[in-house]
């Protein structure tokens, strides 16, 4: 049940029935089907990019995860820690190693009140479509210099 605080804008829509929407709009910009969980699913480069609201948390966050692309080298394989000479990572993001997929996935979570417009939306998933490429220079310039 929403409360009178998570009303936003004029149309009295909650945050998370206005980012659903704003979702929702650039799906149908992308002319990806319509599905019943908003999910909009981006290339950018070599990183692939899935973003919703994620249905798994009571505090409603937008969740977008970029997946690294594959490699089958050994220094691609699984870490505990992020690779040398990769940036910190900002709240809410994890660099995590996703067994099904087979490389390595940046997770951001934004909460929902915090994104205003497309606009807000996409700057977010670009945001961590770039800390997974930075991320991915970082694991092959350290098998580059033998680390």
């Amino acid at each position: 049940m929403d409360s009178e605080e998570e009303k936003s804008g004029p149309s009295g829509e909650t945050h998370i029935e206005r980012v659903n929407r704003l979702l929702r709009e650039l799906i149908g910009l992308t002319g990806q089907p319509d599905a019943s969980v908003a999910v909009l699913e981006l290339q950018l480069g070599e990183i692939f990019t899935r973003t919703l609201i994620d249905p798994e948390t009571s505090d409603h966050h937008l969740a977008i995860t970029a997946l690294l692309p594959r490699c089958e080298q050994p220094h691609y394989l699984p870490r505990m820690f992020s690779p040398a000479g990769a940036p910190p990572l900002p709240p809410q993001t994890d660099f995590l190693w996703h067994a099904d997929q087979g490389c390595y996935i940046v997770v951001q979570r934004i909460a929902v009140d915090a994104l205003a417009d497309e606009r807000s939306i996409m700057d977010a998933i670009l945001l961590t479509a770039d800390i997974a490429r930075d991320y991915h220079l970082a694991i092959n310039a350290g098998a580059a210099s033998g680390g």
